[in-house]
């Protein structure tokens, strides 16, 4: 399957998520790891971005994912309207996504 042409990759909210390298460990973006190239993939609740509800992990908008991607890229977006919670995008070759990370669940990675 060839990858997807940069305007037809959908754009998806990914919320309640992990990011990991190709052995399972979790891992901080700021890492270098997707810079260097290396295998880095993520789980989470992908949902559409007409969802109704992006950042509530249990709304039924959505689907689990397992070990997706690769990440391509990563970049941050900027925050939400209160100010404290990071938007951040990710990139794989299939599809771009923009995932919200929620204050407490960052507090638990960070």
């Amino acid at each position: 399957m060839e990858d997807a042409e940069e305007g037809d990759r959908p754009t998806v909210y990914l919320t309640d998520f992990s990011i990991f390298d190709e052995l399972g460990h979790l891992i901080d973006l700021a890492s270098g790891l997707v810079e260097n190239y290396e295998l880095t993939f993520f789980s989470g609740m992908v949902k559409p971005a007409s969802a109704d509800s992006p950042d509530d992990p249990d709304d039924a908008q959505g689907a689990r994912v397992v070990r997706a991607g690769r990440i391509a890229q990563w970049w941050v977006t900027g925050y939400n309207n209160e100010g404290e919670t990071p938007t951040i995008g990710i990139s794989t070759d299939r599809a771009g996504r923009c995932r919200s990370v929620s204050k407490e669940r960052e507090q638990e990675i960070f």
